[in-house]
């Protein structure tokens, strides 16, 4: 008996088919009906956009999803994802493997190489370099340079500039870590 694989170039075929009915469907917690404004964008080819939700994307495995009025995505570069999801939503990856996410009115901006940038509640992240990751709840979170983490509570701001520094800041408050291998916080 013989087994044949499906084509890496069939399976995302079925699998953009998925991913862009599911948004256009509301599949997931919302379920039902079409959303008004959302944008689909793989690989340089848009493939929905309904209202003021915009998006791009350009050739290389990228995808860039926008729902919410006004909510913007870009995936520029190879292997990225932004998802902006809610009204003033904002995400860009550029670059390479990075993944920015951006929900309730945040933006997070994933620039370089596998970085990881987060915002939600109004919040601003950005990471910036190569392996960084930058998370927020309604507070600033900035991370540059080699495997950085910074993390932002509500009203809070973290920074981390170097190589492997760690910055934690609670709702509220501010720390900023520069150098190597260093770890700051505040409650």
């Amino acid at each position: 008996m013989t087994h044949h694989r499906p084509s890496t170039r069939s399976l995302r075929a079925a699998l953009t088919g998925l991913v862009v009915t599911g948004v256009v469907l509301g599949a997931g917690a919302g379920g039902g009906a079409a959303a008004a404004d959302v944008c689909v964008s793989t690989n340089g080819t848009q493939r929905v956009q309904k209202g003021t939700a915009t998006c791009a994307t350009t050739g290389g495995s990228n995808v860039a999803i926008a729902r919410g009025d006004g909510a913007t995505a870009a995936a520029l570069g190879e292997r990225n994802r932004a998802r902006a999801m809610g009204a003033g939503s904002s995400a860009t990856a550029v670059g390479s493997g990075n993944t920015a996410t951006a929900t309730g009115g945040g933006t997070a901006s994933a620039v370089g190489e596998r970085n990881t940038a987060t915002a939600s509640d109004g919040g601003t992240a950005d990471a910036v370099g190569r392996r960084n990751r930058a998370t927020t709840d309604g507070g600033t979170a900035t991370a540059v340079g080699y495997g950085n983490t910074a993390t932002a509570g509500d009203g809070g701001s973290a920074t981390a500039v170097g190589s492997g520094n760690t910055a934690t800041a609670g709702d509220g408050c501010e720390v900023t870590v520069v150098g190597d291998g260093d770890t700051g916080a505040c409650p």
